[in-house]
């Protein structure tokens, strides 16, 4: 976090937005997603029945920017030269690594706290007006961890326990001739 958005987080009483460890400069525009799936299935004479519902993965995508200056600012006010700040490049090569690297992060916005969102998406126009600023359009979706286990069903549960039994060890075997060879 550079100086100015520590100051300005301790001036506004704690900014809840952060990507992760990042706290942007200027948070533009937040659009929370939360969708919830319902079964359709016709049935006899076109009729149409739901059966169950299920909440799809919460999406979030985000408008969000840095500008140069606040880093200078920072150095000045911090007494480090503008070599040893943050700059907008180190600010989205965080972004491009986390997006490529899978890893879950979490989101604060001003309405809630997101856990385990992956980037699925990152989008950053520079323009002749905009050369200085790291303006980010930002698309994160919820991903489910589970745990998963195998489990090998007794010989005496198996229908064809010959074919579909978990292999075991049957000991040291000695290859034998077969007639005819």
């Amino acid at each position: 976090m550079s100086l100015l958005s520590s100051v300005a987080y301790f001036l506004t009483g704690g900014s809840k937005r952060h990507i992760a460890s990042i706290v942007p400069d200027v948070v533009i525009k937040e659009v929370h997603t939360d969708k919830l799936t319902i079964t359709d299935h016709p049935v006899q004479r076109g009729s149409v029945i739901t059966d169950h519902a299920c909440k799809d993965p919460e999406q979030l995508e985000m408008e969000f920017g840095w500008s140069n200056s606040s880093f200078k600012l920072s150095s000045l006010l911090s007494g480090k030269s503008l070599l040893e700040t943050t700059d907008l490049r180190t600010i989205y090569n965080q972004l491009l690594g986390w997006q490529e690297s899978c890893i879950p992060i979490s989101i604060g916005t001003g309405k809630r706290e997101y856990t385990d969102m992956l980037i699925e998406s990152l989008r950053v126009q520079t323009e002749s007006s905009t050369e200085n600023v790291l303006q980010v359009t930002a698309f994160f979706r919820k991903i489910r961890l589970v745990d998963t286990e195998d489990r090998m069903l007794a010989a005496e549960n198996q229908a064809n326990p010959a074919e579909t039994a978990q292999v075991s060890g049957s000991g040291e075997r000695q290859p034998k001739a077969m007639k005819g060879e």
